[in-house]
């Protein structure tokens, strides 16, 4: 019961192929962009830290180099400053792709993906549901035909034991024994069990 609105995981991703290669290509030229700024900014104070905290450095040692990641630092934050505002327009470039294509091109599609998939399953559980209905009652029918033979064969029994015992066959032994007689013309006699 396949149906040709369920987008396979790898349907999903083709329609979603554009929008990773387009943002995708922005975000590297951010990162390039980030590289001897943001980046590197993170890594001198990252660095810096470091130095406050290590134990092993004399305190010349420490001055020294932490004067040389400040010069580094304040490098990092001169290209962080001159590519802020590219880095933004970028930003705002890939938002503006997203808002205009992720939802018409890629959510809607896996959204009703998803909707049709939920259907579908949703009419085979209640197909299930209404075939194991079906096998139940069945299954009621089959065991009260089983009562009503066991209620027989152990009234056979009876009498069979009874006669065992006794020498005469009693009413009770002919209906254990016998459910129909049929008498016709010519003394033809029809006994079924």
């Amino acid at each position: 019961m396949a149906n040709s609105k369920i987008l396979t995981a790898e349907q999903e991703r083709t329609l979603r192929q554009p929008i990773d290669e387009y943002v995708g290509g922005i975000q590297k030229e951010i990162d390039e962009l980030r590289k001897d700024g943001t980046t590197k900014v993170v890594e001198c104070q990252s660095a810096i830290a470091g130095i406050k905290r290590d134990k092993t450095l004399s305190k010349g040692e420490k001055e020294s180099e932490i004067a040389a990641c400040e010069k580094e630092l304040a490098k990092a934050k001169a290209v962080e400053a001159k590519n802020k505002d590219e880095i933004s327009k970028l930003i705002a470039k890939a938002e503006s792709y997203l808002k205009e294509n992720f939802e018409s091109k890629y959510y809607n599609a896996v959204k009703a993906s998803c909707e049709a998939e939920k259907a579908e399953a949703l009419a085979a559980h209640n197909e299930r549901m209404a075939d194991l209905d079906k096998q139940q009652d069945r299954q009621q029918k089959d065991i009260k035909v089983l009562e009503k033979l066991s209620g027989k064969y152990l009234a056979a029994i009876k009498a069979l034991l009874k006669l065992k015992n006794g020498k005469e066959l009693t009413k009770d032994m002919i209906e254990a024994f016998i459910s129909k007689i049929y008498v016709y013309p010519g003394k033809r006699i029809d006994i079924s069990e």
